[in-house]
């Protein structure tokens, strides 16, 4: 979650569907996302009204970028109203692997996307 928390927009590539993220043993690594992520990302982006750098900031003026204090909290939020139980940040990236795995991705690449030495 801290990786979320600290990325900026600079950070994001949408032609590339790519995103440069800084985390686990101080490494940057590549996180490849899908065409639905990159829609959601540039209709979030373009309908911000602010200039703050961070990709993600809170819905309040003065927007400032999300803490990781401030993701859990949005997810909760998002927990309770659609009604899914036990959401954990962290079970997004066993999702992910899981679902590399059933598709066919070599486990080294998945290790590399996870950021696993």
């Amino acid at each position: 979650m801290a990786e979320c928390a600290g990325l900026n927009i600079k950070d994001v590539n949408l032609n590339k569907r790519e995103i440069i993220v800084y985390g686990k043993g101080g490494k940057w690594r590549t996180v490849y996302i899908d065409a639905k992520t990159v829609v959601s990302l540039q209709n979030y982006i373009k309908e911000r009204e602010d200039s703050n750098e961070a990709l993600f900031v809170s819905l309040r003026s003065p927007h400032k970028g999300l803490s990781t204090s401030g993701i859990r909290r949005r997810l909760h939020e998002l927990t309770e109203k659609s009604g899914v139980e036990n959401i954990i940040p962290h079970r997004f990236r066993h999702i992910m692997a899981t679902t590399a795995i059933n598709r066919g991705m070599p486990i080294e690449s998945i290790q590399s996307i996870l950021g696993h030495s």
